[in-house]
């Protein structure tokens, strides 16, 4: 699991050779892919699936965090 921290208007595009889950914990979080652009509210949460180019995007004025499982950060900011 690897827990991301955004800061406002930060996003992190990315994608896996495996599929995943990403659950919102705190912010205000929007997940886009192709297929349209999702916000996510505290406890709420997505499956990715393998292969699928995505972002999460902080469109808050607050730090946000969300948790990725099956997921490893190459960023160790974001471990």
């Amino acid at each position: 699991m690897a827990r991301i921290t955004l800061e406002p208007g930060e996003r992190f595009e990315h994608y896996h050779d495996h599929a995943s889950r990403t659950e919102h914990i705190v912010g205000s979080v929007d997940v886009v892919m192709a297929s349209g652009r999702l916000s996510l509210r505290p406890g709420e949460s997505v499956d990715i699936p393998a292969m699928i180019p995505h972002a999460m995007v902080n469109v808050g004025n607050v730090p946000a965090t969300v948790n990725c499982t099956n997921h490893v950060a190459a960023d160790p900011k974001n471990a």
